[in-house]
């Protein structure tokens, strides 16, 4: 049990700081992105020419935006689930679908991380059309999103083997159905 807990512990750690660095990454990618709009805009109506790379740096960055989002959105807890059902199960119904659910998670992002690496390397010698970068670099956001979603769905899992719910962000096994009341009006 020492062991897991050290795990669960190192897990939690490696994805608090992975989510340090990719919150800064999304810091970059969007101060780049409004700086980007704000140029192509003042190109387009006050100089009154486009900037043919706006589009595809644009694009880049929302991919970014999108994988890497995604990931920080994991460790918080933010993602929407489906718990009209699952709310009204007994607290171990709930721990049990939660952990399949988290299992699934795994599942598909490790996926996306495998096929987005993949991906990434089967592109590496194609270069954009635009800004003339190898397509790798708007690819690696696949497998680094994956990766990093991973890392927290793990550290998630960890927490929960050795019983802990604290730390990382909300999990979804806070208590919600002991605050709402049963169709028939009994307490969980």
């Amino acid at each position: 049990m020492c062991a897991l807990r050290l795990t669960a512990r190192l897990l939690d750690t490696a994805s608090e700081k992975a989510d340090r660095a990719a919150r800064l990454w999304l810091i970059t990618a969007m101060a780049g992105m409004a700086v980007l709009v704000a140029v192509q805009v003042f190109s387009r109506y006050a100089l009154n020419e486009s900037l043919f790379w706006s589009e595809e740096l644009g694009r880049i960055l929302l991919v970014q935006l999108t994988f890497i989002g995604c990931a920080v959105a994991v460790r918080a807890g933010a993602h929407p689930g489906m718990d009209a059902l699952v709310r009204h199960l007994p607290r171990r119904g709930r721990h049990v679908t939660h952990m399949l659910v988290l299992l699934a998670a795994l599942a598909f992002f490790a996926l996306l991380a495998c096929h987005g690496a993949r991906f990434a390397w089967f592109v590496r010698h194609q270069s954009t059309p635009a800004l003339g970068l190898s397509r790798l670099i708007p690819a690696l956001p696949l497998p680094v999103g994956g990766a990093l979603s991973m890392l927290h769905v793990l550290a998630i899992l960890a927490r929960h083997a050795t019983g802990d719910r604290q730390g990382g962000g909300d999990d979804g096994l806070a208590d919600h159905a002991s605050d709402t009341p049963s169709p028939t009006g009994d307490r969980p």
